[in-house]
């Protein structure tokens, strides 16, 4: 169990399935310890699912060791939630000194603490029916019949309240378990859920988007997720709490299989009172958030928020959810580091709550079959199938009850076993579905072969053409125009045609034609647009040269205008720019300029002589004083 728990932890698989069912089996195991005249094979499956509620005394422990006794196996079965505890707390050690001796590391040495708190709540959790039900054993004294003036232990023949006695000696031990687990654990709970109650509804809207797996992106419920989201993560928001529900079921259903076992007809009655009880609040409630579920809780969040005004939880948890979605830049930054295992199981729960089971279809079942398992187990305690006359009747009803029990595990392990399959192997399912896929294609175009669209290439040879006109998926209406000459294809389309215009009301009718006018309306305007688009081309095409805008006509000049006064802006090479200035203004005296003319041009531009800037580079360029355009313009046109 601890190996299989540990694969589908590591998997990412949803564990509100086997708690689900868990839950089930431990009610049906606590049949077996009632009175009720039970068919042997029942009986014997009802031990068999004692395994769920971690009961020892199904490996017959006394059989290995003769002297046990129940004061010992009593004492050991209380010391299991002790257990729990030193074994976690070994394991923190163990891997606090590895990851701080081994590895060598400063910090994160103790990342680990928050994954055991959980699981050891889970443990606790798991435990809670089977503790419960083993304490309150010890206070379960009942007289004999005849009434010798002593009650015994119903558990173990021992007279209780005698001096030295198993039932004195358990007592006190009994009271600190009632008191430290029976009632400490839901109360612990209880303030844990009610203390980070804002905090967990805020975690759930987040998985309820599919984020929440980083500190980026959960910034203010992430230590509550990694730490206590064992105990709300299978439900909505709003009913966080849902596991104190649970929890207080179990313990009724223990606290009736042993306080009124001595009258087993009004002990079923007060169980089948529990548990109807459990399952009208549960179809009621739907506390359960299924993948399937996830954009109602979302919507149903929105609407609060809006309904409830500002100042409500709801618009809080609105308002926090608004501030991480800024976020998002950051967040899709951090997609891309995510670890495959991560990325698989973003994947497999999408593929999931495609097309998988509800978690509170699945509660509502269970929970119906415990009911009539407990109708059935009244209806054997009533004494109708005392006589051999009613065998029959009885064979009918242990008949009934073993297609119950066996129908209920059946869809249990379906269930299991397709949430697993979508987690383990969410390419398989993709497979499925591209085949499911496919097939409804080939259906669908099976079912249009006998149909042709547009005009018909027959109407020439004299067939009768039947207009049918269908609104397609995005309003558009189609013409399909199908020939009765094709066959019993076309035959089909000619009388669903009909149905569907005889089963048409007044307003379908008036709908129908409206949107009739309104296709034609589009398609004339379609046909002059045409029309216009072709008119312009004929035009184009006749007069090529007409209205063909001047290509760079103001770019030309721009150019040209950036190339005469280039050298008057910036340069190392006052003598070019001269020259290029010069063949501006006379352009037969620009290749020889004259020595005066260089003179002047020195002293104009300061210029250093030729070869002074050679060797200094960029830095040793020395910029020319004037830069303007003005200035440049009036060298250029002196």
């Amino acid at each position: 169990l601890c190996a299989g728990g540990y694969i589908l932890n590591k998997n990412s698989v949803n564990l509100a399935f086997v708690s689900i069912g868990v839950d089930y089996f431990q009610i049906l195991a606590l049949f077996a310890n009632s009175r009720v005249e039970w068919p042997p094979f029942i009986k014997d499956l009802f031990h068999m699912m004692s395994v769920f509620n971690f009961n020892l005394e199904i490996t017959a422990p006394e059989c290995s060791i003769p002297d046990l006794g129940y004061y010992t196996k009593w004492m050991f079965i209380e010391a299991l939630p002790l257990a729990a505890i030193v074994m976690f707390g070994v394991g923190h050690v163990v891997l606090f000194c590895y990851k701080k001796f081994i590895l060598c590391r400063s910090g994160k040495t103790t990342g680990h603490v928050n994954m055991m708190i959980g699981s050891l709540f889970l443990l606790l959790y798991y435990l809670y029916l089977y503790i419960t039900r083993t304490t309150l054993d010890v206070f379960n004294c009942a007289p004999t019949d005849p009434y010798d003036g002593y009650t015994y232990l119903s558990v173990v023949f021992e007279r209780c309240w005698e001096p030295g006695g198993i039932h004195l000696r358990l007592l006190p031990f009994a009271i600190c378990t009632l008191v430290a687990y029976t009632l400490m654990y839901p109360a612990v709970v209880g303030v844990i859920l009610r203390r980070y109650r804002f905090l967990i509804m805020e975690d759930q809207l987040l998985l309820a988007q599919n984020k929440g797996e980083t500190r980026l992106t959960n910034p203010h419920a992430y230590h509550v997720r990694k730490r206590y989201h064992k105990l709300y993560y299978h439900f909505r928001p709003d009913y966080y709490y849902w596991i104190l529900v649970v929890i207080a079921r179990k313990f009724l259903i223990a606290f009736t299989a042993l306080m009124f076992n001595k009258n087993p007809a009004f002990q079923l009655s007060i169980s089948l009172l529990i548990v109807f009880t459990s399952y009208v609040l549960q179809v009621k409630n739907r506390p359960y958030m299924s993948m399937s579920e996830r954009d109602d809780v979302l919507a149903n969040h929105e609407r609060r928020a809006r309904e409830e005004g500002p100042g409500s939880t709801h618009a809080l948890l609105a308002q926090n959810l608004g501030n991480i979605q800024s976020r998002g830049k950051k967040a899709t930054r951090n997609v891309f580091g995510r670890s495959t295992r991560q990325e698989k199981a973003r994947r497999a729960a999408e593929q999931a709550a495609s097309f998988f089971f509800n978690y509170n279809t699945v509660e509502a079942v269970l929970l119906c079959c415990a009911v009539l398992v407990n109708l059935s187990g009244i209806m054997f305690e009533s004494g109708q199938f005392d006589s051999e006359y009613y065998q029959e009747q009885r064979n009918m009803v242990s008949y009934f009850v073993l297609t119950v029990i066996f129908t209920s595990i059946t869809y249990f392990c379906i269930v299991l076993y397709s949430e697993v399959r979508a987690t383990l192997c969410p390419q398989c399912c993709s497979r499925n579905k591209k085949k499911r896929r496919g097939s409804l294609k080939r259906a669908s175009s099976g079912s249009r072969r006998g149909s042709i669209s547009g005009t018909n290439p027959l109407k020439g040879v004299g067939s009768d053409v039947i207009q049918l006109s269908s609104v397609g998926a995005n309003g558009a209406v189609s013409n399909n125009c199908a020939n009765p000459m094709f066959g019993q294809q076309g035959k089909e389309l000619v009388a669903i045609n009909q149905q569907a215009k005889a089963g048409d009301s007044e307003e379908v009718t008036i709908l129908r034609g409206a949107l009739r006018r309104q296709t034609d309306e589009v398609e004339r305007l379609q046909a002059e647009l045409r029309q216009l688009k072709l008119a312009e081309q004929q035009s184009q095409l006749a007069s090529p040269n007409e209205g063909r805008p001047a290509r760079n006509a103001g770019g030309a000049g721009a150019r040209k205008h950036k190339r005469e006064f280039r050298g008057v802006r910036v340069t190392s090479n006052p003598a070019a720019a001269l020259r290029e200035i010069d063949t501006k203004i006379d352009p037969e005296s620009a290749a020889s300029p004259s020595r005066p003319a260089r003179r002047s041009a020195r002293r104009e531009f300061g210029a250093a002589p030729a070869g002074s800037l050679r060797g200094r580079g960029r830095s040793g360029r020395r910029r020319l004083p004037s830069t303007r355009r003005g200035s440049s313009r009036s060298i250029g046109q002196d």
